[in-house]
């Protein structure tokens, strides 16, 4: 915040005014996450717009591997932004949601409640119970990757301590 100062005796008139800096993220600048290595842009599709970034510590051998599955898979996220546009179409025009214009220093977004009732019932509460998690643990110290499926974000690789 800053504050103006006063005119010194010249019989005009007082002014003053603030300056206020009202973004909240300005205060969360130094605190995003950062890649724990340098990352390298690559093509991934036969067009100039296909490409991602991966890291620069990878073997050859995992890199290639890494590269065959990007390929096969580059347009997964054009069909999941494809079937998220319908559904916001979808609930646009049953009203459920509605366009909302914020100030310009806030992203506009979209807020979907979701009722995940009845998904509870049918999911466990906790499906790695405490004694399988160390056994996990335990059968995972011996490789480089620990990998695992995740239903919802997909295939997923840890890197483990050597």
């Amino acid at each position: 915040m800053k504050v103006g100062p006063r005119p010194s005796g010249d019989g005009g008139a007082i002014v003053n005014f603030l300056d206020l800096d009202l973004d909240p993220r300005h205060q969360f600048e130094d605190q995003n996450p950062r890649p724990i290595e340098e990352l390298k842009e690559v093509q991934i599709g036969p067009s100039a717009s296909h490409k991602t970034k991966i890291g620069t510590t990878l073997e050859k051998e995992e890199e290639d591997r890494l590269m065959r599955f990007l390929f096969k898979n580059r347009d997964l996220g054009e069909e999941k932004q494809k079937a998220a546009k319908e559904e916001t179409n979808k609930l646009l025009a049953a009203g459920f949601v509605r366009e909302v214009q914020y100030p310009s220093w806030l992203a506009n977004m979209v807020m979907i409640c979701t009722n995940y009732t009845d998904l509870n019932k049918a999911c466990s509460k906790d499906p790695y119970l405490l004694p399988n998690i160390d056994r996990l643990v335990d059968g995972a110290s011996s490789f480089a990757l620990l990998s695992f499926m995740d239903a919802y974000l997909g295939y997923n690789q840890i890197r483990m301590h050597p």
